[in-house]
């Protein structure tokens, strides 16, 4: 179970650092647009 646990918990990492990147590149987008 601590396996499953850690390797659930590496994807959930991967998975949030692959989508942090572009969604901070869209919020920053989007705060510097009315600007």
């Amino acid at each position: 179970m601590d396996k499953q646990k850690k390797s659930l918990m590496d994807r959930l990492t991967d998975f949030t650092n692959k989508i942090s990147e572009p969604l901070g590149r869209f919020a920053n987008t989007i705060l510097f647009l009315p600007l």
